[in-house]
């Protein structure tokens, strides 16, 4: 018999996350795609996109309330990434 054991990560992030239904558009070189914003902070977010693309290192996100922001990829898993904002 075996058991899963978790593995417990330490919480890196500086910010507290809140969970978000909003869109976003990701712009960059001339392309625009739109993105779910699963997840925000002050730092950050992580992105959901509809189909698996590449995104650049460094890009614009549009968030509903007009606010943009420019945006370092800190790591991306095919449909879905994890970015930081630079203030």
């Amino acid at each position: 018999m075996s058991f899963h054991i978790p593995i417990l990560r330490p919480e890196r992030r500086k910010a507290r996350r809140k969970r978000s239904r909003d869109r976003g558009v990701v712009m960059f070189e001339n392309i625009s795609r739109g993105c779910q914003v699963a997840n925000i902070s002050s730092n950050g977010a992580r992105l959901v996109f509809g189909i698996s693309a590449e995104l650049p290192l460094r890009f614009t996100l549009a968030l509903p309330n007009g606010r943009q922001v420019q945006c370092l990829r800190i790591w991306q898993d095919g449909s879905v990434a994890g970015v930081q904002f630079n203030h």
